[in-house]
Order: C-alpha cells, then structure tokens, then sequence
C-alpha cells in the first residue's frame, strides 16, 4: 500500500504542477473561477475523464494548462450542532490541482492536505458516523484531531473523431484520533479506479463511467487513566445498545466497504440552447468485524442509491437545473456463538442462520433551481441570481425482538444566492450574500412498537439510549435559517499569462427557529483563502 500510495502522490504531484514555456495565453483565463468552469462544462464536475476531451473552450489545439493552488483554514463554533459535531472546530488546509493539456492527451491532477482540530466531541466512533448503523463509542466528551491526505490523477486520450477514452485513480487516507479516555484511534483508507468513454459529435454527446472504490476503517480503543471505569457502547441503529465496562482486553474492529456505480451522461448541443442528464447508480457492500483471527461479525450493510441531474442551459445567462436522489441502506445481524475449532484447538465464532435485517433507513431528495447571469461570455459575469428550494425526506427503523423502533421527518429548504462581479485593470472585486430556509414540515422522534403494532411510549424499554436519541433527533428536526457572505478579491500578476493572485473570505450563520433546539442556538462559520491560478 505504500508503494501504490507514493505512486499517486507523483502522478498527481506531476499533473498538478507541471506548466510549459510554449502555453500560449487563453483568452478568459484571468476570470476563471471554479463555479464559472463548471458553468461551461458541467462533466468537469463529475468523475468521467474521458469528457475532459471536451475542454476545448480553455485548452487550445496546441499545449495549455491550467492550474490553481490555494491554503485555506475554516472555524466554526456555536450549539446549533450534531450530537457527533464538536462545540467547537478549526481546519487548516492546503491543495493543488492542474488540467493540462499535450495535442490529444488530457491530463489532470489533485493534491490536499486538511487537518482538523475540535473541542468536545462525543459518540464519535466512525471518522463518518452514518456511514453503517453498527459502531463502537463512548459518551465521555474530548478533543478530537484529524489529517487527511486525497490525491487523484488522470488522463484522457482521443482515440477517435469521436470517441475519448478516460481513466481516473483516486487515494484518500485519514487519521482520526481522541485524546480523553476512552481514546480511539481510527485509521482511514479509501481508494477508487474509474474507466471512461465519450461518444461525442456536434450536436450530441454520450458518455458512460464506471467506478470500484474499496473504503477501509480501523478503529481502536485505549484507556490511560485506570483510576475510574469507563464504559463502551455498541450501537445498532436508532441508538440501541447494549454496553460494557471498559478492560485490558482487544477492543478493536474494522469496517471494509466495497461499492460500484456507474454514470450516464448525454447531452444534447442545439445552437445556443444545452439538454444534460446524468444518471447515476451506486451500490454499496459493507461488513463490520473484529481485527485478527477470532472475527466476530458486528454487522453487515447493503446500500443502493440511485440520482438523476437534468440541466437546461441556454446561451451563457440562463440555466435551470432538476436534480433527484433515492436511496436505502439495509442492516443485517448475525446470530453468532463461540465453539472450540476442533482442528486448531482456538475457540472460534460461528454464525448461524442467515443475517437478520435488523435496521433499514430510506432518504429521497429532490432540488430545483434557475440561475440568471449578466454576463458577456461563459467567464466574464457581472451579476448572478440564484433562486431555488430542496426536498427531503428521512426515515429509519431499527429491530429488537420483540419490538421495533421508527423514525421520519421531512423537509423543504426555499434559497436565494446573488453575487455581484467587478473589474477594473488588474483588479477584480465579488461579493455574494446568500439565506436558506429549513423548515421541516412534518417529524416523528421516535415510535417504538411491538410485534402486534401496539405503540409504546419513549423511555418504557431498556434498550435505548433515549439523551442522545432526542439530541441527534432535536438538531435534524429543528428549523433553521442560514446566512452567509462571501467576498473575493483578484489580481492579476503582471507578466504572466493571465495568472491570478485571490483572496476570498466567508462567513455564515445557522440559527435555529422553533423550539427543539435551545433557545438562541445557533453556530457560525468562518473561512479564509488563497488562491493562485497560473
């Protein structure tokens, strides 16, 4: 793993920053922006690289590149928050990334690095918490740090007058780890392969993408202080439990997730006026045991999710955009015991039966929003109005013979985002204020039945933790209302092609309404950037 890891920091080390003294100057490329690329080429924001062929409106016939690097550090604090979330967090960071183009090779290239420092996290088993129902916690608060490495590299060839082929490599690893007892350690790996082809003419593109990405977890438990006991929680689903006081022993599992999805893309080019849909389907295998030879199975998740994006663009000031996601995430026990393996003389685990579907939880969204913009081309923008509302709907149940437990809510979030562009000589000004309104319409916290459908109320079974059921349930049933600013500042260096200096900055405020919350709860964000694009 290592070797493969050293692999990919070169490729993307190289794509990322290699330039060429025989790139000639591209036209716009002083008002390029991230938001306003993908304007122009929305394959750029998904992962068939083979579309990178299509790059033709910033990369000329002959070599060209365009890079961007930038050192960015967030902060956020406030109680408006996830039972998972710190009080309290700050992230510093810093990343590269290139498209680069040699006559008909497209290459592209992404390097990063966030560390990641909050105060007073709890129940915080997984570096992602909602990634499988079945994890190992504790509820002691305590300072949690975490770095995390991701790189990509990628290159695209056109194999024909029609036809680019593509192949993407990606290699993300963490270290997520908290520094109160009870201490845990989760070490991150998460690595995918995408291959690509686009079928493409004047007025019609195809493309098709299929990815394999494997995601590995190891988490790990300590105690330094034996003066007082601490207990651990296994959690399965909607906060059921069962714990433990903590000792010398192994605590320790892996959790090892394998997926594959696939994208369709088509797009439909008709003078001025742009059809895009992309479909997506992803399917998700994970399974949860011990480390080492005994491997007890904690539990098994099976997740499919399906998406469809629909664009309209027309000319360079109009867009409307649809956009839907379903998904189900199934959980599976296993009805295990302990017995002797008679060949090795160890004692083993020994699973009996088929798995038992113990958790299901099913979430669809939906999104619809129009962007108008004053502009003159794709990258010179003077103002932009986007308007826009999400659909959300949520539920998950949970299953303990004889008794079930349900929970739902629903949502819909109406937004607003406007931005104003200015230039003068070298010099570029924006300032973007946005507001977006949660109101959740419809909630349940958290029904528990028996097998015969008869309701019982909250707190009349053992089995769950019913403080942070109500916590996590509190903050993602809470209305809310969000305001934020953005600010950007650009120069352009003298002498150079078209490279450009920025410093952006932002700011919003979450703020909850109703009263699940506490009253007054809310929670900023703070976050600074610069940015060089050569």
């Amino acid at each position: 793993m290592s070797t493969l890891r050293h692999i990919f920091l070169l490729l993307s080390l190289f794509t990322a920053t290699v330039r060429t003294v025989r790139a000639e100057e591209m036209p716009d490329k002083a008002l390029i922006t991230p938001g306003r690329l993908y304007w122009a080429s929305p394959w750029l924001e998904g992962s068939n690289m083979a579309a990178h062929t299509l790059n033709t409106f910033f990369l000329t016939d002959t070599v060209s590149s365009l890079s961007h690097a930038a050192l960015t550090a967030d902060y956020s604090e406030g109680n408006l928050r996830n039972i998972y979330t710190p009080a309290s967090e700050v992230r510093a960071g810093a990343s590269v990334s290139s498209y680069m183009r040699i006559r008909r090779t497209f290459l592209y290239g992404r390097f990063g690095y966030t560390y990641d420092y909050g105060q007073n996290s709890r129940w915080r088993g997984f570096a992602d918490p909602y990634r499988s129902p079945f994890m190992l916690a504790d509820s002691i608060p305590g300072n949690i740090s975490r770095e995390t490495y991701y790189m990509a590299a990628g290159a695209a060839l056109q194999a024909g007058k029609h036809t680019s082929l593509g192949l993407l490599l990606s290699y993300g690893s963490s270290l997520l780890s908290k520094h109160k007892d009870l201490r845990n350690k989760n070490t991150v790996m998460d690595f995918s392969i995408t291959p690509s082809v686009v079928f493409h003419t004047r007025t019609f593109r195809a493309g098709l993408d299929l990815t394999y990405s494997r995601y590995t977890e190891e988490t790990d438990y300590t105690q330094i202080d034996e003066s007082t006991e601490k207990y651990l929680f296994e959690i399965y689903g909607l906060w059921l439990y069962t714990s433990s006081g903590y000792s010398g022993t192994d605590h320790s599992r892996i959790l090892i997730s394998s997926a594959v999805s696939g994208n369709l893309t088509l797009e439909l080019l008709l003078g001025e006026t742009r059809i895009m849909n992309v479909l997506s389907l992803n399917y998700d295998y994970g399974s949860q045991t011990e480390t080492g030879y005994n491997n007890l199975r904690y539990g098994d998740t099976r997740t499919l999710t399906w998406s469809d994006r629909l664009i309209l663009t027309w000319g360079v000031s109009h867009r409307l955009e649809a956009s839907a996601v379903s998904g189900q995430m199934l959980g599976y026990r296993f009805l295990q015991r302990q017995e002797l393996d008679p060949d090795s003389g160890v004692r083993i685990w020994v699973t009996y039966g088929d798995p038992i579907n113990s958790y299901s939880s099913l979430w669809r969204y939906a999104d619809l929003h129009y962007t108008w913009r004053s502009a003159r081309s794709m990258m010179q923008v003077r103002w932009e109005v986007t308007a826009g509302a999400s659909w959300s709907d949520m539920s998950r149940t949970a299953k303990e013979y004889p008794v079930y437990f349900s929970q739902s809510i629903s949502s819909v979030e109406p937004y607003l985002k406007l931005a104003g562009h200015w230039y003068k000589g070298r010099s570029q000004w924006s300032i973007s204020p946005s507001v977006r309104w949660k109101h959740v319409y419809s909630s349940t916290p958290d029904h528990v039945y028996n097998v015969s459908d008869m309701e019982i109320t909250i707190g009349e079974t053992p089995l769950q933790l019913e403080g942070p059921l109500m916590e996590e349930y509190s903050f993602l049933a809470s209305s809310r209302i969000d305001t934020g600013l953005d600010l950007r500042y650009g120069w352009t260096v003298p002498q150079t092609r078209g490279s450009v200096l920025s410093v952006s900055a932002g700011w919003v405020m979450q703020t909850a309404l109703g009263d699940l919350m506490p009253e007054g709860a809310a929670r900023h964000c703070t976050r600074l950037s610069i940015g060089f694009t050569f």
